[in-house]
């Protein structure tokens, strides 16, 4: 009985630890990567010249996750890699919109030709986004 107890405490710490840990990760941009950090220490680095694109939408298929929050809702952040497995990454930041921003002006400065990070309204972002995903322009268009 006292060791079913201790056990099921235990394992209450446990989670309960996990759980308050979760909230300890934080996210910077800086000249050269991305970085998760935990207690001020990276524990994942993105490289700014692999990112192939950011947004706030969910990724389709599998990503890994750092997420700090448990409502993922309004602040989920998608970060796209060139290569590499799992392509998408993706986190939470307090401000997702200011997180955009810092990611595109380090994207800007590691790669100036890369067009989605010149972007600065809706419309051109979908109309880059919708030229990207043209059958035409991933080659496997078919003739009618």
């Amino acid at each position: 009985m006292k060791f079913a107890l201790l056990c099921t405490g235990g394992v209450a710490v446990l989670v309960l630890s996990f759980l308050w840990t979760m909230t300890r990760i934080q996210y910077r941009v800086g000249r050269r990567h991305v970085k998760v950090l935990l207690f001020g220490i990276p524990i994942r680095r993105i490289a700014i010249t692999r990112i192939a694109y950011a947004s706030k939408h969910e990724p389709d298929g599998f990503a890994e996750r750092w997420y700090n929050t448990f409502r993922t809702a309004h602040r989920l952040v998608t970060i796209e890699k060139n290569k590499g497995f799992p392509r998408n990454v993706c986190i939470t930041p307090k401000n997702r919109y200011a997180f955009l921003g810092e990611i595109k002006e380090a994207v800007r400065r590691a790669d100036p030709k890369a067009e989605w990070a010149q972007v600065t309204t809706f419309e051109e972002s979908t109309a880059i986004l919708s030229q990207a995903n043209a059958p035409e322009a991933r080659g496997k268009g078919k003739e009618l």
